[in-house]
């Protein structure tokens, strides 16, 4: 008898762990690798679940221990996925291969570094499994352990020689992922391992970039205190100081200024820290940087008042002006902060930029 998904009596025995009710049906001469409309089977949902007496049974009817279902999941993989050390022996010493791979490249080891279970990624090392076997996109294990904050399971990957600096065909690596999740302790563990801490990815972006983007002050601590190189620039010339400004993260702004970070230093579109706050309305970033020094008019092809005026940031104007930003510049088509700013009806930043000695004459050029 077999339900619609293709569900047996025998995958409901070793679902519910009744081990004599196993026994019976295999006595019975059951299917012991018949499978559901998933590719599923009673091996599967066994181990999926820990029942390892019926995982012993299954086997010793000569279960298929390698059979995989839709995705290329075999039963390994789901006990590694669900941390059954027991079962996992069990199915290694029935000849499991350790590094069989889902569709997708997933290793058994890989997966156990995604949920964290240390003794079984112990285990899977200890009968060999390929530490640095990648994934399609070239995710392996210690960028999966990295990724979800798992440092126990960092260092046991590391001890057992992962690459610390294998990549992504991105070109990211597992210290950027630590530092983009904020997992300070894992970027720690890295570092200690001598990851490099300024390798860029295929766009340019360094861990501190990803950090300061990210708004996790903490770690770009950390990485300044490795040696990261402050004003590295990704491809398009945004460095690290500009992409905390540009999300307004003041706190990052300030730790990065104080490790002599470049304050006007332009992005390739002519993006500046203090352009890229001001179009955004962060008006304390904004101040910290004049504080240190940023040119309130440095332009190319239009200023931080006008980027801020054209978006009705008004608070931001008043900061720029006070820091006596020039209220007549014009960008490359010849549009004052005034125009910008009634153009996209911005009264209260035209009647500022007025009573702040913007001309009623100024126009396009």
């Amino acid at each position: 008898m077999m339900m619609q998904d293709g569900t047996t009596p025998l995958m409901i025995a070793a679902l519910s762990g009744h081990d004599t009710v196993v026994k019976t049906l295999l006595a019975a001469n059951a299917a012991v690798d018949q499978a559901m409309n998933d590719g599923t089977t009673p091996l599967h949902i066994a181990a999926q679940h820990g029942h390892d007496a019926i995982v012993k049974m299954l086997l010793a009817a000569n279960a298929a221990v390698n059979q995989a279902k839709n995705g290329g999941v075999t039963p390994l993989l789901t006990a590694a996925h669900n941390g059954h050390d027991t079962v996992i022996k069990t199915l290694l010493a029935a000849n499991a291969a350790v590094d069989q791979a889902m569709n997708d490249g997933t290793t058994p080891l890989m997966i156990a570094a995604l949920s964290g279970h240390d003794t079984v990624v112990k285990t899977l090392l200890g009968a060999n499994a390929a530490v640095n076997q990648a994934m399609n996109n070239g995710g392996t294990s210690l960028f999966i352990a990295a990724l979800n904050g798992h440092d126990t399971v960092v260092k046991t990957l590391l001890a057992a020689n992962a690459a610390v600096d294998q990549a992504l065909n991105s070109g990211a690596t597992p210290l950027m992922v630590a530092a983009q999740n904020d997992h300070d302790t894992v970027v720690k563990t890295l570092l200690a391992a001598n990851a490099a801490v300024n390798q860029a990815m295929n766009d340019g972006a360094t861990p501190l970039m990803i950090a300061a983007l990210n708004g996790h002050d903490t770690v770009v601590k950390t990485l300044l205190g490795a040696n990261a190189a402050v004003d590295q620039a990704r491809n398009d010339g945004a460095t690290s100081l500009l992409l905390a400004a540009y999300q307004g993260h003041d706190v990052i702004v300030k730790t990065l200024l104080c490790a002599d970070a470049a304050v006007d230093q332009t992005a390739k579109d002519g993006d500046t820290p203090l352009c890229a706050a001001s179009r955004f309305g962060y008006a304390t970033a904004v101040q910290i940087l004049l504080d240190a020094g940023a040119d309130v008019d440095k332009r190319d092809g239009t200023t931080s008042l006008l980027a801020a005026a054209l978006r009705g940031h008004e608070v931001v104007c008043r900061v720029l002006l006070r820091a006596n930003a020039n209220v007549h510049a014009a960008d490359s088509s010849g549009q004052t902060a005034r125009i910008a700013a009634e153009r996209g009806g911005h009264e209260s930043v035209v009647r500022l930029l007025l009573d702040a000695g913007a001309s009623l004459e100024d126009d396009e050029q």
